[in-house]
């Protein structure tokens, strides 16, 4: 399992789960798929994995960019607009790095102890855990995509996909 599961609001079991997708997903017609594109010795091994910077660079700015397009959606009569991203939701975790200069150890979610979040307007679940198989959605989309973990070889890898989607009726 995923491990931010319980962690985090925006991640399961607190999320939606894969069938309420399914029936959510009935209601929309369009999806707009966008991708922030990293160099893998940027993302790739442990070092880079535990200091996480790439988070500052690559997931924070695509979940703005989702917000952004979404309230846009919103604005323009598609009020149904909905924005979703890879990876787990980073607000809180942005604000420490925001304050010192590092990625905490663990993602603090506020919620999860206060029962309220924090961004409420803001937050949003990611593709992976309301079910959305991101690997087979990007590749379906022509995007290469690659497994990458922490003993990956960044050699091996031309390169890693944030990915972002927008759905509107």
């Amino acid at each position: 399992p995923c491990a931010n599961y319980g962690r985090l609001l925006m991640c399961p079991p607190h999320s939606m789960d894969a069938d309420e997708t399914r029936k959510l997903l009935k209601n929309y017609r369009y999806a707009l798929l966008l991708r922030n594109e990293a160099e893998a010795e940027e993302i790739v091994g442990f070092e880079v994995y535990e200091k996480k910077p790439y988070r500052a660079k690559y997931s924070v700015p695509l979940h703005e960019v989702i917000n952004q397009l979404e309230a846009e959606a919103f604005y323009m009569g598609y009020y149904y607009a909905l924005g979703l991203k890879s990876g787990p939701c980073l607000l809180c975790a942005k604000e420490v790095y925001e304050n010192k200069g590092e990625w905490p150890k663990s993602l603090p979610c506020i919620a999860i102890k206060s029962g309220v979040c924090k961004h409420p307007l803001k937050a949003r679940p990611c593709l992976e855990a309301v079910g959305i198989d991101v690997y087979a959605t990007a590749n379906n989309a022509g995007w290469p995509i690659y497994v990458v973990g922490i003993r990956s070889d960044p050699k091996q890898i031309p390169c890693v996909g944030f990915h972002g989607l927008l759905l509107t009726c």
